[in-house]
This record gives C-alpha cells, structure tokens and sequence, in this order.
C-alpha cells in the first residue's frame, strides 16, 4: 500500500536535514580479522604455494625456486620466480587487498592470492627488481615498510620471504605429489627446483612437444555452446613430459624417500581454442565482479591417457599419483588443481570462474554461473571429440586385421591383437564414462548431458564388425548365438562398461530383434546345432511375445536344416517330432519327422511352438514300418521293430492297441523254433511238456503280455493235462509242476478249489477218500505240524514258499497259516505243551493277525498270569505288579515285552480301580499305606503314561470315607474318615498353635507318596479358616473350653481374615449367624468417686471385662466410646477386622441404636463469641472442604454444603445452656451431659447453638460442622477440622496444606475477607481448573537439590557402595557428575539443551527454545492433541499422598503406547502459561513426517527428505542411538515397541504425540553422543524422556510440569545407576 503524500515529504524532509547536518566519519576495519576470515576460506593444502605459483605463471615465469631453511623452532621459506618483475601498478595492487589483476591473460580475479601467506607467516616480505616490501601487523592494523635495494643486490627475480614455524615445512612426497600435479596445466612455467639447506631436494621439469591439429567432422558436430558464448575454432593434441628427479638429503624432516630416484611420465593434453562472444550485460556485470574484462578468445584442456600410455606410463610412482585419474575422476584446473571433480576419467583445465576460495566453480552468481555451464557444454563437446577420434583410430586397426573371428564372439575373442582392441575401446569408454561429481554434481551432470547432445550422430561402439554407430550395434542375446553376420558388442565390453551402456540405449542401442533373425536365415541355412539353437530361443520368444501366424509361417519358410551337403530341409515341410520313449531314434523315420538331434530336450515345447507340429504315434510308425519287407525275412529286424511296439503297447488306447495287433498278426513276424510263423500259430515259452509245437525263440525278449495280445498260445488245453493225469502219466506232484506253470482263468481255478486233489501227511494218497479240497489242509511246515494241524502230502519235495508251486497251491486255497480263533483256542484248551506253543506261534506271528485281533473282545482265557496257575482275557490282567495290592491279576514276567501287542494294559483304567478301590476299603493302615502308594503312582505323570485321574475324580474321591485314624470307641479300633475331616501331622506345631490336635484329626502314614495321594484327594497339611469356621461353630462351648480366650480369639481372627472365601459356602454362612459362637466383651463397672459419669470427667472407674459367647445379633460394634461406657451392651473387641467380620454376620453399630437430642436453655442470640465463631467457620471452611476430601477420598463426593451454602445460611447464636440426652434404644436406658455446642436446622435454615465454653477447644462445634456439611460425625475427622479452625495458618502451612493455593483458587469469586488481608497470598494466576501440586512438594523437592548438592555428595557417594556392594570404582564419579547434571536440570524447569548446546551445559533459556512442542503433537484432524490429564496426587502431605504420587507416576508410564501411524503431522499454535515468578511457553511447530521403514525400528523422515539416503547415510548412528533408548527403555520398565525415531533439522530433540514417544536422531549425531561417554549419554537422554512422561500429565511447560519431571528423575535414578552399574560390569568381565 502507498505512503500518503504528507509522509513521503515528511522522510524526504528528514533525509535532507541528516544530509546537512551530520558529520562524516570513515569506517574502521580490523584488518588483521579480515584476513583471518578471507583466508579461513582456504581448506586445501598447500595452497600458499598454489597462489604464488599461478601469479609465476601469470608472469610468464620459467622456473620456480623453493627454499626452505630449517633450524628446531624458526624455519624459513624463499620463494623465487623468474618472470616479469613488479611493476608500480604491481606493488600497489601487492599493498591492497581484494585489488585483482585487471589483465584478462591473468588467472588472478580477486586480489587475495597473495595475502594467503599470512597463513603462516606475520611479517612476510617481497623483493622484485629494485623495490623491497615488507609487512607487519601492529594491533590489529597491517602496515608496510617499503625500500630500494641496492644495486649490487639487485637481480631479475622475484623472491618471497616467510619466517615460519618448523611445523609448516611440508612433508616432500605429498609437496612433490602437489608440484607435479600443479605443473601439468600451467602455461609458462616450465620447472620447479626444492632446495632443502645444503642443496637440492627435488626437481621437476616440464617440456612440451608441438602441438598437433586433431581432424574431427565438424559438419556432424554442434561447434557452439547452448547460449552461444563459446564456439571452437580448433582442437589440437600435444605430447607433455613431466620429469622429475629427487636428491636425497640429510634432513631429518624432509628424509621420506621418494622412489625411485628418477621419473617421467607423458601426458596427452587435448586443447579447444575457443571464440569468446558473452552479451554485454553478462560482461559488465561479470567485469564489476572481476575487475577485469573477459577474453575474447580462451582455451579449454584436458588429459586424456589412452590405453598404450596408460599401461606404458610409471603410474604407480608416488609423484605422478594424482596426474593420471584413471579409472577415478578427474579435477578440475584453473592453472592449479581444484577440490572440484570433473565426474569423468580426465582432468580438465579452462577459466572457470571460481570461488573465493579458488577450490570450486562459482554456479550461485547468476552470469558467472552462465559463463561457467557454457564452458561445461565446451567439456562435454571436447570429451566426445577426443572419444570418437580414439574409437576412429581402433576402427582403422580392425581393417587391417587380416584374419576377422568367424565366433559369435567375434571382436574380444582370444586373439592377441583383437583382446588389445577390446581394451583399448573399454579404456576409452570407461574414460568419458561420467559419474557424479564432487563437490558440486552439476559439473559431471552438465559435461555427460552435452557429451551427447553436441554430435549430431549416435556415439560409436566396437563391435564384432568392427566400430560401428550404437544405433547399428545389437547387444549380445546368449540365446542368438547363431547369428553372424549382426554387429554385436562383445561380452568383456558389456561386463566392464555396464552403466555407460545403459545410457546409450536412449541413443539407439538395442538388443537384437527378430528381424534380425529373419536377415540371417534369409541369408544362409543352418547346420542341426544351429537350427538347435533357433528353436530354442523360438519357444522362449514365443513365450514372452504374442507371435502371429504370419511371423510363425515366416520362420518356418525361411529356416532351412542343412541335414547333408546339398541337402537342405525347409521347417515347413516338417510334420511331426519324435518322442523317444515311443519309437527309437536309432529306427527308420520318414524325412517329416523332425530330426531327433534338434528336437531333444523340449519336444513338449514345440506343440505350444509350431502347432501345426505333432508327436509321433506308435499307430503312425506302425503303419510305416509294415511296409518294409524285412519285417518278415529278418529275425533280428522283426525282433526289433516287437521290442518297439512292445514298450509302448500298454499305454496305447484300446483301439490302437486293436489297430497295431490287425497290422501284425497277418504278418508273420513271429521268430519261433520252427520258423518264422504267424501269432496264432506260436506258443509261450511256458509250454515245456510237448516238443512238437512251435514255441517263441528263446532269444526274443518280449512280454508276455504282448505277446499273448498279439494271439500267442500261452498253455496247452486243460482237458488235455486231465487226461494225462487220470491215465497215470502224471502224479498230484506233476499236476502241481504243471498247473504253477500254466495260465489259468478265474473259472479254472474255482473248479480246482472245489475238488478233492491232494492228500495229507499219514494217509494212503491211492484211496479217494483220503484226499482234500485245498482249504482243508496246511502248508507241510515243522511249525504246524507241532500244532497237530492237518499237512498237505508234499512227498520228498522240499517247500519253498516263494517257488511257483508254492505261490500256486496257495491260490487254490491251501492254507498258510491257522486263522485267530483256531490258534486262541489251541492256547486256551489245549494240553500245556500244545498251549505254550500256540501262543508262542500266536505271537511270533502277531503281525498277521494284527487286523483281526481286538483285546477287548477276546473271551477266551489264553494268557497265563504270574501265579503260574491263573489264566485270564487280555482285559483282566496287567502288567504294574503294584496293582496286586487290589487283587488285580498281573500277566506273565516272560510275556511282558508282548504285552503292547497282546492289548495288556501297565494299569486298570479309571473307572475299574476306582471302582475295586471303593469296594475294597482297607481298614488296616500297613495294607493302606501300600494301596494309598499305588494309588499316587497312577497321578503321576511320565513320557508313557499320562496322569489318569481327572477333576471329577478326585472330587469323587474327596467325598468318600476311605482314611482309617485309629478310634477308642470303634469295635476294631478304627473308623474311616473322609479328606475333610483330618489333617496332615505336622513333625513340630508352633506353641500357639499345640491346641490343634484337640480340635482336629491328624494323620502321618509315614509314606510320602501315600501323603501325596492324601494331599489330592483333599486332605490339608494344616486347617484353614473354613476349618475353623465348621469346628467352632458345630460346637462353640467345647472349643472355647479347648483354647480358652485369647486362643479362641485368634481362631476368630482367622476366620474373619479367610470370611471371603467362607462366604461362598451359604449354609455354613446360615449356621454361622444363628450359633453363638462370637466372642463379646462386656464392662462391668464400680463407681469409686463419682455417680454420674457425666459430671466426673476426672473420676476414676474400676472395670471388670467378661467375654461370653453370643450370637452376631446379640452384639455390637463399639463406634460410640462414650455410649459404651455408659450402657455397658456386649460389644466386639475393638479390632477393626473382627468388627468387619462382626457387621457381616449381622451385628449392628452400637451408634445406630442410641438416639441423641438437644435441649438449649436461655434465648438464643448474637453474641460477640458467636460473631467470631461464624467468621472463623467462614474463613476456614474453604481450608476444611479441601482437607476432609483429600484426607478421606472414598467420601470426597459427599459435600452437600460448601463454604459459600454456610456463608448464606449458617447462623452461630448463643445460648446459656445446652444439654446432650443420650437414649439406648436396645434397654431404653437413658443418659443426659452438657455440651458447649450443637446443631440446630429448620427448613430454611441452620444454627449452631453454643455456650460460654465453646472456644476453649472447638472439639464440639467441629462435631456440628461436620454434620452439617458431610452429613456425618466422624471422630478422626472432628479432630481435622477441630484442627482447622484452631490452628494458626503458618502452623498449616508447615503441616503442608496449600493455604495460598486454595484461596488463590477462591478469589476471583469471592470477596475478599479478613484472612485474605491477613495472608497475602502470592500472585499466582489460574493455569488451568486442575489443582496443582502443594508448596511443600516444592519445598521438599528443594530439599531433595539441597541433600543432593555440592556440599553433601560426598556423603551420596559414601551410601551408593552400600547399596551396589560391586560398583566400579570409574562409577563413582559418573554418578557425581550424574547428580550434578539433574540439579541443572531442576533449576531449569526440566528442560533440555538445543543443537548448540553441549551436553554437559543446560541453559534453560535454551532449553525452552528447543524444546517448543515436544509435548503432544497435532493430531489427525490438525490441531494440537490434548490428552486427557490424570489425576494430580493430593493437596496436602495426607498418608495417601505419595501412594498418589507414585499411582499417577506409574499410570502415565503405562499409558505411553506404540504409534500406528504411517504419518506424523501437526499445524503451529501457541499457548502461554503465566505462573509466579516465571513463564513458560509451549510452541507447537509445523512438522510433517513420513514412516521411512519398520523392522525392530520405527523411523520417520520428513516427507521432502529421501528416506533411503537417510536410512544409509546414518544407519550406524541409528542402531547406536536405538540401543541407547532401549537400554532406558527397561530402566523405566517400558517395552521396546514404544521407542520412534525419527531425523529433523530444527530445534526439537522430541516429541510426545497421543502419548507416543519420538526422539530425534539429529540431536544425537550433532552431539556426537556415538563417541562419547556412554554415562552422559544415557544421562542426556534418560531426562529427555522424563520430560515426555510428563507430557503425559501435564500439557504445557509450567511448574507442574517441572514437578512431575523431577519426580519422574527421583523415583527412576536409582534403577538408572542401577542399569549403568551392569553395563559397566559386562564391560569389565569382557
């Protein structure tokens, strides 16, 4: 907006007068300052000696000398050149600073070269020609002193003196590095001598040959820079020879050896002589800058080392280190070498426009960073001439090889000369191969952009054809290794020039396409390996391409198979692919089967390939190979082509199968012994018995199932060996022979099973009756004939039961084995030689009988018991032979390995021994103690045998009466008791507890397993109150004659302690409250000196205490002392659990049964007694309200009248007399005392009467206050407020009640009274509607800074060995500079340093800057987070007061909590907070972060930061600063998923959002906290996290806040020195 007119005259006016009116005084510089700061911008090394240098070479200097003269503490440098001496503008220049060299031939720009050797020297001095200069510094303020030398001395150098100290004479290698380096782009200077006192140390020298013109096609260059400043007139290369020649000398400082001796190098230096056309703005403005013109013409070199000198060069001579980049970058020269990297493989020199500093290129001025890029664009253009003329020159050497790789590899292959052209292309390439520059990226980014933008053709690139443009040149496909007559680049150049390819593919370089297939088959046909090759990578190309018909039927016209010379086979003439396991590839094929050498390996490919391609059938060979007449002439041909067909035959369908047998059996390819005969005239080799028929060749190897497909006879008729058998020929064992041999259906077998065939073992075999059908009789074994089974008659044969006879005769049905029953029975019935033998075979055998044996349903007693006379059914006898003691059968030792097997169990199940058990109650404890022992054994759990008995049985088992304890009065001496009504004996009772054993039963069996079965089925080692409870209330008489009073007392102690348990049981709780078996106490009284109580206060009553047993409704509990004293009712001893216990059995308070009344004598009035009763119940009523709640906080919701309800309604009247008349309901007894005050309500309002006496101690008007406000007359509570009303303020103050605060909290509602004037309270204003912690929370935390002080350390460190017997002694003083840190830190209100503090220092004004909102960040929807405080622990120091503390400590730890948020955002706010004294402000700033990664680290960055670049540029200090917080973490019992880390520049350490804890990663990296002491570290951050759990109670930066923190650190040091002092232990035992 505008200025109004009156105001722009009124400055304008103002402006003239000051003009006018003032003096004028110069500007005062602290020279010495300015240069100071001028040279601190200097970080290279040597460069002193770099300026001197260039201003030799700027005035044309030949040779450079270098001196230096050493002594142990002052040394000095001469510095001498031969060029132009100073002229008068030269010295006046030399004595101004920042005056540069106005000649456009000169580097020098700023004027500040010279000045750099006041970095070390103070009093330099120059001599050129006849003039001598000096400099010195007096104060701050550098002066001159400037002479004429004498003619005698006068000579033609130019020489700079600098006295030094010893410390600044370099080191001769790295100086020698740096000469050497410095030499290479300098434009006059042509050698560098170093003399060390007695002579020469170093030499080097420069030589140059003439420089050469490069021929380059500049028709298909772009010649000019993008905004046209530059343009390139020529480019010429020159040969430059650098030697250099080391003395060695007697130095003791300069005596590193620079080996060897003598070396040179030779250096390529390519030169682009540029025209200069820069717009007259940016040459103006660059002049202002400069103070000079730009030149109209300049030049642009660089170093390029091609491969020969590379490899020819000494480039591992320490001299010439840095002269050759290769393979690393380059640098970039301005006359000497910059910090500045040239992102390629060469080193650069140009007039770049520097810093001030001159270590790198200017781009922040606007026109000096446009001159400077268009000199990049120059860089790229000069780099790509050089690259392609170097590939030019490998392309040439490739046409005069005479002999070019016919390999697929072509150039790169094993001949010498082509694997040095393959180098010497990778070196060129590898040499413009542009990386990211340092320390300014743009440098290599610009010079690799105009690298190809300034060609008008694709950069070029070897090839196996030679160097071709990269659009012509294919990258190598392994899978095209067929192709020849593509360029294709060689494999060693794609390995080790990767990434400068990638790029070129944006040029045009491709990998090879299918066209480029098509052009090679189009030109040749390919052998089968090739072809091989061809279709292999068709099915992979068709399976990642949509290919076409079209381009399918183009490959296969174009792809010709060169089977033999001559012959060639078109792919389309092919129909079908051979599949081995069908037909031998070695058999005749027709030619459109694919030949079987191309097609292996992936003949299910070429389906999906060439569908109209098909598999080779059998059926379709078939039908080919029944064609060839040798099928029936050749044995050995036919017995072939069967061997083929019989492989495949069973998988064929069953119309093939038809079809193949219809082409065969009218051939007669069957070679038999007769002959080579049709199928349906051959029989099986099976056929033995006649010699007439013409059976298969012995030598045809043929299944026989194929065979007998194809119609060969596999037996003779059946009717026919029947024949032979009746007639006599053959015998039952012929006919066995026979038949094993023979195939025969299901029909012929049935028969032979039903027919009676086979004799058995002791008959006459001639008689038909004595022969069997097959199931009738057994295998003929030794084993079943032990068993007396009926034998198969085998005659002298011997069995094998793998023979064919065997496996024959157990086809028709002869047995192998007796069935289950059969061999159970034998066992069971049979004679004991016969039985022990069945079921030794029974079980020998098991396997087979596995599947049809059951245990459980076997009746039959077959397994002989361990009383050798007993036999029993699986199901009725075990193993355990424990189990005896119930009469339970145990199985035979010698069978027991069997036992799995035979279904015999280690044990009775559950229910049988439960059942056996109930049933067999021993009444005699020896034989009960072992069945007690058996018992437990089946609790215990072990691999085999889990635990048997359940819930449900144990609680049946709990119920029975199964315990014998001996008992006088049973017949037998015993009774059986249950679980319940006895007890474990104990080996010694405690003296109180000796009376037990006339209550209860004990037992002691002796066994400790039979205690523990015992113990399971319910019985106790000792009585519990339940016990108690059962004993004394079925008969309380007796037990109270047992114990006598106080024993029975402290029976009904722990039977009121237990009563929530007791309470479950519902009857027992019934018999409880209608048996008299409570304890009451009752006074009986004599009177001494006094009849009425009430009027002898200061008598004295003898008591008589009975005790008598009543029931809970018969006795009360004794609220009312003075009630009790005058009634005298049974009472409940004064213990508070008994007379809870009493109350819940139904016994009344004595309170509620005594009704009190007033009667007051005389008017009531206003008195000035009753004025100053009222006030002071109105001054401190607000103080009672506070206190009553807080000291008793169950009833602070019970307030039904407040201090301002008694300011408007209370009335305070005296009277003369007030009687108090006490009646007890239960007797009607009545008792009448004075009192000095009562209340006194109607409707509308409420009194207080009192008497003359009231204030003498107030006990009785705080007894009627009470009543009014709380509805209740508690007695401690009268005291409270008897004490509030009577004490003086200070004297509440010191007992910690916060007086200031409360009526603080009360003003600015209420007027002001008298006790507010009185007081004074400070100023503190209303924060927040949450009461505050007290003042002598204050006070004692102040003690705590006092305790833990300078002055008392030394008694805090004398205690810590007490408490850490094996602290370290290093520890110690830790833990002392520890304490000191947290009392900085509570002196600043708990907060922490920002990133310019350092950790041992905490400035709060710094802290509270740094730390402005970390607490509860925004949330979601933008605004800060509040989070919902906790309680605040109580106003005064109550008993409950640091249990609060403690509570609200442990809940705000409790309630921190994982962040799921992928984000963390929040919007700035500010709120301010004003308390007493000081202020404290919380700033939320504008934060926006990300999740960068999660694994056992959440990590966030800011969402404009690279979370990688992050992630790996501070992974190391990552991992460190997790463990740091994990470590304090377990200190403050936190897990470790609630640490967030997360990376931000700014002024917040950390932050607490939605009770989520982030710490900031920043803070520990610029504090370098990895490398320091790990103590103050976890010191640092341990109180960085007490101030976020604070955040967690408190929102803002204020007192409370600081409270809390500081309990936080009070209550967690100890476990922190406790954590550090284990920390410090492992160190030591590592």
């Amino acid at each position: 907006m505008a200025l109004k007119p009156t105001l722009i005259d009124s400055l304008r006016s103002l402006k003239s007068l000051l003009a006018t009116s003032g003096e004028e005084e110069p500007v005062k510089v602290n020279q010495k300052s300015l240069i100071d700061k001028m040279l601190s911008r200097y970080s290279s090394d040597y460069f002193v000696y770099r300026e001197l240098m260039q201003n030799a070479d700027d005035a044309s200097s030949n040779t450079v000398s270098i001196r230096f003269i050493t002594s142990k503490s002052k040394s000095e440098i001469v510095f001498e050149n031969d060029g132009e001496i100073f002229n008068s503008d030269d010295w006046e220049r030399l004595k101004s600073i920042a005056d540069g060299n106005p000649d456009v031939r000169k580097i020098g720009a700023f004027g500040v070269g010279f000045y750099s050797v006041f970095s070390i020297c103070h009093e330099p001095t120059v001599v050129s020609g006849a003039q001598r200069m000096s400099f010195k510094f007096k104060g701050d303020q550098l002066f001159i002193c400037r002479t004429k030398v004498p003619k005698g001395k006068q000579n033609k150098l130019t020489t700079f003196y600098m006295c030094v100290d010893s410390d600044n004479i370099p080191e001769l290698d790295a100086f020698s590095r740096f000469l050497a380096t410095s030499m290479s782009f300098m434009s006059n200077l042509k050698r560098v001598k170093v003399y060390r006192n007695d002579g020469i140390a170093f030499s080097l020298e420069r030589s140059a040959l003439k420089p050469q013109l490069m021929n380059y096609y500049s028709d298909k260059l772009i010649t000019t820079s993008p905004n046209a400043m530059f343009t390139v007139k020529s480019v010429d290369i020159s040969r430059v020879r650098l030697d250099a020649e080391k003395t060695p000398t007697s130095s003791s400082q300069m005596n590193n050896e620079v080996s060897p001796e003598k070396a040179s190098i030779t250096l390529n230096i390519v030169t682009g002589n540029l025209d200069v056309r820069v717009p007259d703005d940016i040459q103006r403005d660059i002049k202002d800058k400069l103070k000079k013109k730009l030149p109209k013409e300049t030049k642009f070199s660089l170093i390029f080392t091609g491969k020969e000198e590379f490899d020819a060069s000494e480039k591992h001579n320490i001299i010439f280190k840095d002269l050759i980049a290769y393979p690393n970058m380059g640098r970039v020269f301005i006359g000497f070498p910059m910090t500045q990297t040239t992102g390629c493989a060469s080193h650069m020199a140009a007039r770049f426009i520097p810093t001030v500093d001159r270590n790198a290129i200017d781009f922040t001025d606007r026109y000096i960073g446009q001159w400077n890029k268009e000199l990049l664009a120059m860089g790229g253009l000069l780099c790509r001439i050089v690259y392609e003329d170097e590939l030019e020159k490998i392309g040439l050497i490739v046409k005069v090889v005479e002999k070019m790789p016919s390999s697929t590899n072509g150039i790169g292959g094993d001949n010498s000369e082509q694997t040095r052209l393959v180098r010497r292309a990778i070196h060129a390439m590898l040499s413009f191969s542009f990386k990211e520059s340092t320390p300014n990226a743009i440098v290599g980014q610009d010079q690799e952009t105009y690298f190809l933008k300034m060609s008008r053709k694709p950069p070029s690139v070897l090839t196996s054809h030679g160097v071709v443009p990269v659009t012509e040149a294919r990258m190598p496909d392994p899978k095209l290794s067929f192709i020849q007559t593509v360029p294709v680049v060689s494999s060693e150049i794609i390995q080790k020039c990767e990434a400068i390819l990638k790029k070129w593919e944006g040029e045009g370089l491709r990998k090879m396409s299918i066209e480029d297939v098509f052009n090679e088959l189009r030109k040749r046909a390919l052998p089968i390996a090739e072809m091989r090759f061809l279709l292999e990578w068709w099915i992979d190309y068709g399976d990642s391409n949509a290919v076409t018909e079209s381009t399918r039927s183009q490959l296969l016209e174009l792809a010709k198979i060169a089977i033999q010379e001559g012959t060639n086979v078109s792919l389309s003439h092919i129909q079908f692919w051979l599949n081995p396991e069908i037909v031998s590839h070695d058999m005749p094929l027709e030619t459109t089967v694919l030949p079987y050498e191309i097609s292996k390996n992936f003949e299910t490919k070429l389906a999906t390939a060439f569908p109209s391609w098909r598999e080779l059938s059998l059926i379709e060979w078939s039908q080919f190979i029944v064609t060839n007449p040798e099928l029936e002439d050749a044995p050995a041909f036919a017995e072939k082509v069967l061997g083929v067909i019989s492989h495949t035959f069973p998988d064929l369908s069953v119309k093939d199968q038809a079809d193949v047998i219809a082409l065969f059996a009218k051939k007669k390819c069957i070679p038999t012994k007769l002959g080579m005969k049709l199928p349906s005239d051959s029989y099986s080799l099976k056929v033995v018995l006649f010699d007439d028929v013409p059976t298969v060749d012995n030598s045809l190897l043929l299944s026989e199932k194929f065979l007998t497909a194809l119609g060969v006879k596999t037996h003779v008729e059946i009717q026919r060996v029947l024949t032979n058998l009746i007639h006599g020929r053959w015998s039952h064992i012929d006919l066995i022979k026979y038949l094993a041999t023979a195939t025969l259906d299901g029909n012929e077998i049935a028969n032979l099973m039903k027919t009676k065939l086979f004799p058995k073992e002791g008959v006459d075999e001639k008689e038909k009756k004595n022969r069997y059908v097959p199931t009738e009789l057994y295998i003929p074994t030794k084993e079943l004939r032990k068993l007396g089974l009926p034998i198969l008659k085998y005659g002298t044969e011997k069995w094998h039961s793998g023979s064919a006879e065997a496996k024959f005769l157990t086809k028709v049905g002869i047995q192998k084995s007796p069935p289950l029953y059969t061999i159970l029975e034998l066992a069971a019935n049979s004679h004991d030689e016969v039985r022990n033998k069945a079921i030794s075979y029974f079980i020998r055998h098991f396997k087979s009988y596995r599947s049809s044996y059951d245990p459980a349903s076997v009746n039959l007693p077959f397994l002989p018991c361990a009383d050798c006379k007993t036999y029993a059914t699986p199901s009725d006898c075990f193993l355990n032979p424990a189990c005896a003691v119930l009469e339970f059968n145990i199985l035979r030792k010698c069978h027991e390995i069997h036992a799995h097997n035979l279904g015999v169990m280690r044990d009775p199940s559950v229910q049988v021994l439960l059942n056996r058990f109930l049933n067999s109650t021993q009444r005699d404890c020896e034989k009960a103690v072992k069945v007690f022992e058996y018992m437990d054994s089946r609790k215990t759990e072990c691999l085999f045998y889990p635990v048997d008995f359940d819930a449900r049985d144990w609680d049946a088992l709990k119920s029975k009466k199964i315990i014998p304890v001996p008992d006088n009065e049973s017949p037998d001496g015993v009774r059986l008791v249950d679980s319940s009504q006895c007890f474990f004996e104990l080996d010694e009772l405690n003296t109180d507890e000796d009376f037990y054993g006339e209550l209860f039963t004990y037992i002691n069996f002796g066994s400790n397993a039979a205690r523990d079965f015992l113990r399971n089925c319910g019985v106790k080692p000792k009585p519990e109150p339940i016990d108690f409870a059962r004993v004394i209330v079925s008969d309380p008489k007796r037990a109270y004659d047992i114990c006598g009073v106080d024993r029975y007392l402290v029976i009904l102690r722990k039977i009121a302690m237990g009563y929530d348990s007791i309470k479950r049981d519902l009857s027992l709780v019934e018999k409880m409250k209608n048996s008299s078996f409570l304890i009451g106490v009752k006074y009986v009284g004599v009177q001494v000196s006094a009849v009425d109580i009430s009027n002898n206060a200061n008598g004295s009553i003898e008591k008589i205490v009975q005790y008598v047993l009543v029931q809970p409704k018969d006795v009360f509990v004794n609220d009312d002392s003075f009630a009790n004293q005058v009634f005298a009712p049974v009472t409940a001893p004064i213990e508070s659990d008994l007379e809870k216990f009493y109350k819940d059995l139904g016994s009344s308070q004595l309170s509620e049964k005594i009704v009190t009344s007033f009667k007051a004598a005389g008017h009531p009035k206003e008195s000035q007694k009753s004025r100053e009763v009222k006030q002071r119940i109105s001054e401190r009523a607000v103080i009672i309200r506070y206190q009553i709640p807080d000291d008793n906080p169950p009833q602070g919701c019970q307030l039904p009248r407040d201090e301002e309800w008694l300011r408007k309604n209370l009335q305070v009247l005296e009277v003369t007399e007030i009687k108090l008349e006490r009646k007890f309901t239960v007797t009607q007894e009545v008792n009448s005392q004075s009192t000095s005050a009562c209340p006194k309500a109607d409707k509308r309002e409420h009194h207080i009467y009192i008497t003359g006496d009231s204030l003498k101690d107030y006990y009785d008007i705080a007894a009627c206050l009470c009543q009014i406000m709380f509805n209740r007359s508690n007695f401690n509570e009268i005291l409270v407020v008897q004490q509030c009303l009577i004490a003086d303020l200070e004297f509440l103050r010191r007992r910690g009640v916060p007086i200031d605060r409360i009526l603080k909290l009360k003003k600015a509602s209420e007027p002001a009274t008298a006790l507010d004037q009185v007081i004074s309270p400070l100023p503190e204003p209303e924060v927040s509607k949450r009461p505050k912690p007290p003042q002598s929370t204050v006070e004692n935390r102040k003690d705590f800074r006092t305790a833990a002080g300078s002055d008392n350390v030394e008694e805090w460190l004398a205690q810590i060995p007490k408490l850490f017997p094996n602290v370290h002694h290093t520890l110690l003083a830790q833990v002392q500079q520890l304490i000191q840190q947290i009392n900085q830190q509570n002196q600043s209100a708990g907060d922490f340093p920002n990133k310019d503090t350092k950790p041992s220092s905490h400035s709060s004004a710094d802290v509270k800057s740094s730390l402005a909102g970390t607490n509860n960040e925004a949330t979601s929807n933008g605004g800060p987070s509040r989070v919902e405080p906790l309680s605040l622990p109580s106003q005064s120091f109550s008993p409950d007061y640091y249990k609060d503390l403690k509570d609200n400590l442990s809940r705000s730890i409790n309630s921190c909590k994982p962040s799921t948020e992928a984000s963390v955002s929040s919007k700035p706010e500010h709120t301010t907070a004003t308390e007493p004294e000081a202020r404290y402000c919380s700033v939320w700033v504008t934060r926006s972060l990300k999740l960068a990664h999660e694994g056992n680290i959440k990590f966030y960055v800011p969402h404009d930061m690279n979370a990688a670049d992050v992630s790996t540029k501070y992974s190391e200090q990552l991992q460190q600063f997790f463990e740091v917080l994990k470590g304090l973490m377990q200190v403050f019992g936190l897990h470790e998923t609630n640490i967030h880390v997360y990376y931000e520049k700014g002024s917040t350490i950390a932050l607490n959002q939605n009770r989520s804890l982030f710490f900031n990663l920043h803070y520990y990296v610029e504090l370098k906290h990895g490398a320091a002491n790990k103590t103050e570290v976890m010191t640092y951050w341990f109180m960085t996290i007490c101030h976020e759990l604070s955040h967690n109670l408190v929102l803002n930066h204020d007192s409370d806040h600081e409270f809390y923190m500081s309990s936080f650190a009070e209550k967690y040091l100890e476990k922190l020195i406790d954590h550090l002092n284990r920390k410090e232990s492992a160190l030591d035992r590592t």
